[in-house]
């Protein structure tokens, strides 16, 4: 999961400029879907890994886009108190996904 975190920053700075931020967002969320549809399909362990790597690349370029958003558009005065909440959530959003992993049995 680290490495995909390692490969999104990597390719996000690469081609987030080229392909825009609301498609950059798009992609990551049919990453964040497909990556954990591959991994609850999956009949063995490495390819329940990909589908979690492939799942936080997405979700890694969602969180990223989205703090950019929030640092751009929202005013001073409550940028910080939404900066928090955003993080808080990420942590929130990554403990219920390895939940719903659990949740599943045989996987």
């Amino acid at each position: 999961m680290y490495s995909s975190s390692l490969l999104a920053y990597f390719l996000l700075a690469a081609f987030g400029d080229y392909l825009g931020r609301k498609r950059i967002i798009q992609i990551g969320m049919l990453l964040t879907i497909g990556g954990i549809v591959g991994c609850l399909f999956s009949f063995n362990l490495i390819l329940g890994a990909v589908g979690m790597l492939v799942s936080c690349w997405g979700c890694e370029w969602i969180y990223t886009i989205g703090l950019m958003f929030i640092t751009e558009t929202v005013d001073e005065k409550y940028r910080e108190k939404c900066l928090v909440v955003a993080q808080t959530f990420y942590g929130v959003g990554h403990l219920a996904n390895a939940g719903f992993y659990f949740g599943f049995k045989n996987w």
